[in-house]
């Protein structure tokens, strides 16, 4: 027996985490506009956090739904909810890996790369 989350507050849940996101970015362009760079930092792993898990839980939904209305036939009703929400997971996982692998190489290549980044990291302890 599966039990659903209500539509309402699966509603709620998302508009609060989309608040959530867009609160975060401000604090964070706040944080680096002041200076300070770790908080700059934190927040955005904050934001950029809120932001997956909600992709992740919206794209598992829908593609659940889908593969459940398609599957189930006149046997009635098909669950694959942890099966969809591993394969994206993963998908996401090697997508972010992928673009990160293929990117830094890039970074790397521009000049004053290494310089700008110890500026920023060593630069407020002096």
């Amino acid at each position: 027996n599966v039990k659903y989350l209500d539509g309402a507050a699966a509603s709620g849940g998302f508009i609060l985490s989309l608040a959530r996101t867009g609160v975060l970015f401000s604090l964070a362009r706040v944080a680096l506009d002041e200076g300070a760079i770790w908080q700059y930092w934190l927040l955005k792993f904050s934001y950029v956090g809120v932001a997956f898990g909600l992709s992740i839980f919206v794209s598992t939904a829908y593609e659940e739904w889908i593969i459940s209305v398609f599957s189930s036939g006149k046997g009635g009703s098909i669950h694959f909810f942890p099966t969809v929400f591993k394969a994206n997971l993963a998908a996401f996982l090697v997508g972010g890996l992928f673009g990160a692998a293929t990117l830094l190489p890039e970074r790397l290549k521009s000049p004053n790369f290494l310089v700008r980044t110890f500026e920023v990291l060593f630069g407020p302890l002096g």
